[in-house]
């Protein structure tokens, strides 16, 4: 059984139980209507008249009930509200919460995919703005001609400093066991402009 068999299995053991109860109040408020009558008329209802009236009030139960199940606003009428108000406001405050809660991470997604828009958009133009340099594409060139087109250049972006936000470039060749590393980029990310235009680290 799939979980939304199983909620559905649960759904219809709970409108079940409503409807019983619901018929059960129906039936009580009869009873003691009958009896009420039984001692005024000093005689008990023909069977066919007991049929017909028990006939309308399982009819009215089950109205009350579908009332009370269905009704898109089941709190605005007397009928519907008389039994089933403090549960139906209970749901509905419950529903709100779950709907803030879902809205909330509809909110938190879109924020996130917005955010990592933007870091890829930044990312493209930190790695556009190292590959337009000079020694860079002389490298690109060069390690081209030497093993003529079989190995190529790679540049690897990391965040190097999240406050300033600084990112390093790395400009190396994947010799198949490693990245050997020619140039090593600072790029600031807010104005867009090389730090380090040779590529050489302090203490390189």
């Amino acid at each position: 059984m799939t979980f939304a068999e199983g909620q559905w299995g649960f759904d219809y053991f709970e409108w079940t139980i409503d409807f019983i109860w619901v018929f059960a109040l129906w039936f009580a408020v009869t009873k003691a209507v009958l009896i009420a009558v039984k001692k005024y008329r000093k005689q008990d209802l023909r069977k066919k008249h007991k049929y017909i009236i028990w006939t309308i009030v399982a009819f009215l139960a089950f109205f009350h009930w579908s009332m009370t199940t269905y009704d898109p606003h089941p709190t605005e009428g007397p009928i519907d509200s008389f039994f089933w108000k403090s549960r139906v406001q209970n749901k509905a405050m419950a529903d709100s919460l779950s709907a803030v809660e879902y809205l909330n991470e509809v909110a938190k997604q879109e924020t996130q995919q917005f955010q990592n828009q933007t870091n890829t958009a930044i990312i493209d133009s930190v790695l556009n703005l190292v590959e337009k340099l000079k020694i860079v594409k002389d490298q690109i060139k060069l390690i081209d001609s030497l093993s003529k087109g079989q190995r190529h250049i790679s540049l690897v972006p990391t965040l190097d400093d999240t406050t300033k936000n600084i990112y390093l470039v790395k400009v190396g060749e994947d010799n198949g066991m490693n990245l050997v590393t020619y140039f090593n980029f600072l790029v600031d990310a807010n104005s867009m402009t090389i730090i380090n235009a040779d590529g050489k680290l302090e203490g390189q």
